[in-house]
This record gives structure tokens, C-alpha cells and sequence, in this order.
């Protein structure tokens, strides 16, 4: 039982770096892309629907945004969003 509970410990660390990771990835992305078209944090919260607020804390990291957010994000620049999972590969 003991063997169990570490590796429910070690799994759950996993996990959370993993969430972290895709969360900046995602986040850089997405600040990337509205820079890249010239649309300030107002003028996107503005054509998303969303708070410049959230807006402000999802690119700074800060934020766990929804699939709905990030629809919405994505179609405010005349964007999809194309979601897909891979493998995991040893030491990635």
C-alpha cells in the first residue's frame, strides 16, 4: 500500500507539471498569434466577449481558460481551434 500512495504522489507531480507546460504553451500561442495580428488585449476581449482581466491573466499564465474561452479567443482573430493529443515520448 505503501508502493501505491508514492506512486499516486509521483503521478499526480507528473500531471501537474504537464498541466503547467500546456497551459504557458498555450498561452504563449495565444498571445503570439493577437500580436502577430495587431489586436491589443482591449480590442480582443472586446470582439470575444470575455474580460480584458481574463484576458490579461490567461496570457500571463495565471489563468486555466475553458474550451468555450478559447473558442471565443480564437474566433475574435478570425481563428479554429485544432486540439489534438500525442503520444508521450520518454523525457518529454
Amino acid at each position: 500500500t505503501m508502493d501505491y500512495f508514492f506512486k499516486t504522489e509521483e503521478l499526480e507531480e507528473i500531471i501537474e507539471i504537464n498541466q503547467n507546460k500546456a497551459k504557458n504553451v498555450l498561452a504563449q500561442m495565444y498571445t503570439e498569434c493577437r500580436k502577430s495580428k495587431r489586436i491589443t488585449q482591449e480590442e480582443l476581449a472586446k470582439r470575444a466577449g470575455i474580460s480584458r482581466t481574463n484576458i490579461t491573466r490567461f496570457e500571463g499564465g495565471d489563468y486555466n481558460p475553458s474550451v468555450e474561452m478559447l473558442v471565443k479567443i480564437a474566433n475574435a482573430m478570425d481563428m479554429n481551434v485544432n486540439i489534438q493529443l500525442e503520444e508521450i515520448v520518454d523525457g518529454e
